[in-house]
């Protein structure tokens, strides 16, 4: 079931559980997988569903160097959610 993972693209969500109507109504599967290719690769999928989003649990630094986290939290100078709230509070 990865295509409901949270850090899966808007777009992974959206064309996941569409398969997942279209085998539980017996629509054309292919044709529709087919269709949505077409469209992603013709660039018309809007850029904003295909973006990852991640919320850090911790501060960068804390994770290990070689998760995805630790990587762009660093580079893009972020904070855990939770020292976010602590700063609200």
């Amino acid at each position: 079931m990865e295509g409901i993972k949270s850090d899966r693209p808007e777009f992974i969500h959206i064309v996941f559980w569409q398969l997942i109507d279209d085998i539980k109504f017996g629509s054309d599967t292919i044709q529709n997988i087919n269709h949505t290719l077409d469209e992603l690769n013709n660039g018309k999928v809007p850029p904003e569903i295909l973006a990852i989003s991640l919320v850090l649990g911790k501060d960068p630094v804390e994770y290990e160097h070689t998760c995805k986290k630790s990587r762009l939290g660093t580079r893009l100078g972020l904070q855990s959610l939770y020292s976010c709230l602590l700063q609200v509070l």
